[in-house]
């Protein structure tokens, strides 16, 4: 799997050496691709300022976490949770917790970066509704 400043994700076959498909809904440069451990679930980043998770098989987008408010530089799986973690240059991580009944259900917290690299302030909880936060 890549992704890059074309904004799009492509998943590759490595024997061929061939692209089978690609992933397009970003509109900034994509930072970070992960696939999940037991989902067929791809999970991305962007400067977009968008968390995107795709279904692989169906190759549609199920759901964009939106909140942070400047590029998106890293987010991944939790290997064991039903969490999303994700890092921005807004200096804040937000920890999403995604084992609603519904991928439009998301609960999150979120954490700010303090002017000591060892200090981190807990922001807050909140529940939004289809994802956009």
């Amino acid at each position: 799997m890549s992704a890059g400043d074309d904004y799009k994700i492509k998943v590759w076959n490595y024997k061929t050496r061939r692209c089978q498909f690609t992933l397009t809904g970003h509109l900034d440069y994509v930072r970070t691709v992960y696939f999940h451990h037991e989902y067929p679930w791809i999970l991305s980043c962007s400067d977009d300022q968008t968390i995107r998770i795709w279904n692989w098989q169906s190759r549609n987008c199920i759901a964009i976490l939106t909140g942070h408010n400047h590029y998106v530089m890293s987010a991944q799986f939790h290997p064991k949770e039903d969490l999303i973690v994700s890092a921005s240059l807004d200096q804040t991580v937000r920890v999403w917790d995604i084992s609603g009944t519904s991928m439009d259900d998301f609960l999150f917290w979120i954490f700010k970066g303090g002017s000591k690299e060892d200090t981190w302030q807990f922001l807050g909880r909140s529940t939004r509704k289809h994802g956009k936060y």
